[in-house]
């Protein structure tokens, strides 16, 4: 976990040429994305005890999950729409998560969509649901952590 951050910054000069412009390189973190950042912040918030963790994604924060929660001993589902990458779904499972093919929105196919599915997920199991999209914490990860 002490791996993520830290990522090179470097200087767009020749995209840029007369303002002082630089770019994070966030592809540099251990899980390739910016969304290591996020995931290590809501996992440090934790309660007390949780032993597995959910969340919804479209791939990358998915995969920051898994990453995290194979490093911190922690069950991890991730659900996904089913037009997910192969790539990304291997990617995912190669952590050790278990990775669950959705709808993309409730009623399509008949069936809950992705979204729904994590948090019935979590309900069922007892699991902490990061929900990145509604969550406090991930405005908070770029504020305190990406930001500076």
């Amino acid at each position: 976990m002490d791996a993520i951050g830290n990522t090179p910054v470097v200087r767009l000069k020749r995209v840029f040429a007369d303002a002082y412009v630089v770019a994070k390189l966030e592809y540099m973190n251990p899980g390739g994305s910016i969304k290591d950042r996020m995931v290590r912040h809501m996992l440090k918030g934790l309660p007390p005890g949780t032993e597995r963790v959910v969340e919804s994604s479209s791939g990358n924060t998915g995969a920051a999950l898994a990453m995290a929660s194979a490093v911190l001993g922690l069950l991890c589902d991730v659900t996904v729409p089913k037009t997910t990458s192969t790539e990304k779904v291997k990617r995912i499972g190669a952590y050790g998560a278990q990775v669950h093919l959705c709808s993309i929105d409730n009623g399509k196919d008949g069936e809950p969509g992705y979204q729904a599915v994590a948090e019935q997920i979590a309900k069922e199991n007892d699991a902490f649901y990061l929900n990145q999209y509604c969550s406090e914490l991930n405005r908070q990860a770029h504020y305190l952590d990406t930001a500076p």
